[in-house]
C-alpha cells in the first residue's frame, strides 16, 4: 500500500508539472523588433541555438507600451532579445550572453524583478548585437511566458520595471564606494519582499521604511546608501505591497532561492571583504592612538 501511494503520488506530480509545461514545447526566443536579418542570425548564434529549436516572437514598441507603461520607444530601437526556456527547477536564473553589450542591467536585477511579474522556473539568456542598456529585455521574457500560456497581472509588470529601474539607479550610483556591491542591493530588496509578504499587504509606511533599513543595514551597506536612495525603495516596497506576489507562495518559493544563489555568490566573491573593512578601519584608528600615546610619552 505504502508502494502504490508513493507511486501514485509521484505520477500526480509529474502529470501537474507536465501540466505546467504543457505549452513548453520549445524554449521561446524573442528577438528585438529593431535587429535586421543579419542581427537576428548573429543574436541567434550568440544565444547557442538555431531557429528550427525554438518558438520565434517579436518584441515591438506595442508591447513595451503594454508592459511597461513606456510610449514613445521605436522599434528600430529595440535590439534587446531574450530566449526563455522552461524549466523543473525552482527559480529564475539569468544569463547575459553579450555582457559587454547590455551596459546597464545585471543578471541578478533580471531576476529578481522577473520573479515580482510572475516568472517562475524558467532560465532567461538575454543578448544584443550592439550597445544597449538592456532595459527593454524583460518585455521580451513577458511575451515568452504569455505566449506560452502563462498570464501575467500588468500591475506586477509595472511594479517590476519600477523596481528595475531603482535598483539600477542605486547601484550605478554607489559604484566602487565603501562595501557597497550590487549583489548586497540584490539581496537587501529580497529580504524586503520577504519580509513584506510576512505583513500581508498592511505594512504602514513606518513599518516598510523599517524594514529597508534593517535590510539595508543586514546586508552591510547602509552607511553608503543615501536617504533620498531610501525614500526611492521604500516607495517601491510600498508599491509592490500592493500587488498579488505579496501573497503569492510561488513568488516566496523563488524569492528563496533567489537568495540563496545570491548569498552563496556575494560569499564566493566578496567573501571576508566586510570583515576587511572594519580590521583595516580598527587598525588605522589603532596607529593614530598609537601616535598619539608616542608623543606624550
Amino acid at each position: 500500500m505504502k508502494k502504490i501511494l508513493t507511486l501514485s503520488a509521484i505520477a500526480l506530480l509529474t502529470l501537474n508539472t507536465n501540466v505546467a509545461n504543457a505549452n513548453w514545447e520549445k524554449p521561446t526566443l524573442v528577438y528585438g523588433s529593431g535587429l535586421s536579418a543579419s542581427q537576428k542570425e548573429e543574436v541567434t548564434d550568440l544565444l547557442g541555438t538555431s531557429e528550427s529549436k525554438v518558438n520565434q516572437k517579436v518584441t515591438t514598441s506595442k508591447d513595451v507600451e503594454t508592459y511597461l507603461n513606456v510610449s514613445g520607444t521605436s522599434n528600430s530601437n529595440l535590439y534587446s532579445s531574450t530566449l526563455v526556456t522552461k524549466t523543473n527547477k525552482t527559480g529564475v536564473d539569468v544569463n547575459i550572453k553579450t555582457p559587454n553589450n547590455i551596459t546597464k542591467i545585471t543578471e541578478k536585477q533580471y531576476a529578481n524583478a522577473a520573479i515580482t511579474a510572475g516568472a517562475k522556473n524558467v532560465t532567461i539568456d538575454v543578448a544584443s548585437p550592439i550597445k544597449v542598456t538592456g532595459e527593454s529585455a524583460l518585455t521580451g521574457v513577458y511575451i515568452a511566458l504569455e505566449s506560452n500560456g502563462e498570464k501575467l497581472d500588468k500591475k506586477r509588470t509595472l511594479v517590476a520595471q519600477q523596481e528595475l529601474e531603482t535598483v539600477n539607479e542605486i547601484a550605478v550610483a554607489n559604484q566602487g564606494k565603501g562595501t557597497f556591491n550590487n549583489e548586497s542591493l540584490d539581496l537587501a530588496v529580497t529580504e524586503v519582499k520577504e519580509e513584506l509578504a510576512k505583513h500581508k499587504g498592511k505594512a504602514t509606511e513606518e513599518t516598510v521604511r523599517n524594514i529597508v533599513n534593517t535590510s539595508l543595514k543586514s546586508n552591510g551597506i547602509s552607511d553608503v546608501v543615501t536617504q533620498e536612495q531610501i525614500d526611492k525603495l521604500v516607495t517601491f516596497a510600498k508599491s509592490y505591497q500592493e500587488t498579488d506576489a505579496i501573497s503569492s507562495e510561488e513568488v516566496a518559493k523563488q524569492l528563496n532561492t533567489f537568495k540563496d544563489e545570491t548569498k552563496k555568490y556575494i560569499s564566493e566573491n566578496y567573501g571576508g571583504l566586510w570583515e576587511k573593512t572594519k580590521t583595516a578601519v580598527g587598525d588605522f584608528f589603532e596607529s593614530i592612538w598609537k601616535a598619539i600615546s608616542n608623543i606624550f610619552s
